[in-house]
């Protein structure tokens, strides 16, 4: 692999079909494996949850600042147990994604 390093791919499975259907996608898999650039780093970075106390019509705030690309406001409200909707009480302690 990348720098000279080794990497044991285990195919394993529940049953023998299972591994059959597997093997070329796995196979594919790992002949995609490079070295990552520095805009992969940047990509990979983690997100972490943060608490901040609520403010009145944040989650729509919140949401335009989140770094989630895939309907972020839902995906908030969905951490904070609001996916329903209602709105949590001004200074409530609620998730971020950062």
């Amino acid at each position: 692999g990348p720098s000279n390093k080794n990497y044991l791919l285990v195919y394993a499975s529940k049953d023998a079909q299972s591994k059959q259907r597997a093997y070329r996608p796995m196979q594919q898999l790992e002949s995609s494996f490079r070295p990552m650039t520095e805009a992969d780093r940047v990509a990979a970075r983690p997100w972490s949850l943060k608490s901040v106390a609520y403010q009145h019509g944040s989650f729509q705030e919140l949401a335009r600042q989140s770094p989630l690309t895939n309907n972020p406001e839902r995906q908030l409200r969905l951490v904070n147990g609001m996916y329903a909707g209602g709105e949590p009480q001004e200074g409530q302690l609620i998730k971020i994604v950062e």
